[in-house]
């Protein structure tokens, strides 16, 4: 029983995403959702969280805007470089392991007992 059912909705009940939280020099900002006290609005960080909560919707939708930019970089990185593999092996400059090692006569021959 280790895993945490909460894990990932938590993530977005921190103060960074909270309505009432303003942020002054990152990682810190001010709690606003009391009257300020003598030394002024209470200083939170960005990870914090309380039970008073309550989600700032135009945070959370920054936040998800970041991560589908995020996620979209990902899959060009990954297949601009499929595509780079590709023209490699259309060019003939990337060859299958121990292909070449066969060509040479260096490595293991097929049927001559020697272990690979």
């Amino acid at each position: 029983m280790n895993d945490d059912i909460w894990r990932h909705r938590t993530a977005m009940m921190r103060c960074g995403f909270c309505m009432f939280f303003v942020e002054k020099v990152a990682p810190l900002g001010r709690c606003r959702k009391n009257a300020p006290e003598l030394g002024g609005w209470p200083v939170v960080f960005v990870a914090d969280w309380c039970g008073q909560h309550k989600l700032d919707e135009q945070k959370y939708a920054a936040f998800q805007q970041q991560q589908q930019r995020a996620m979209e970089a990902q899959r060009a990185q990954r297949n601009e470089g499929s595509q780079t593999l590709r023209k490699a092996e259309s060019a003939g400059q990337v060859h299958s392991i121990g292909s070449a090692d066969r060509a040479s006569g260096d490595g293991p021959q097929p049927g001559d007992g020697k272990a690979a």
